[in-house]
């Protein structure tokens, strides 16, 4: 397996703790900044997540080939 897409697997899990604890930390107000931040926070989330994905695809790939 690539050791650097198992790198970016575990800093791409890290970001998503985190991101994770700063969601459940971000109070959804009605304020208009409250809101941004709680908004952009969950984008961030999603996009990683996505990226995520993709490198569990990529470490998945070379295995399934060789099966």
């Amino acid at each position: 397996m690539n050791m650097l897409l198992v790198s970016e697997h575990n800093r791409l899990t890290a970001d998503l703790e985190k991101l994770d604890e700063r969601l459940a930390n971000t109070k959804r107000g009605y304020g208009l900044r409250s809101r941004s931040v709680h908004s952009f926070l969950s984008q961030l989330r999603k996009h990683k997540r996505e990226m995520l994905k993709t490198v569990d695809q990529q470490m998945a790939g070379p295995e399934e080939d060789a099966a």
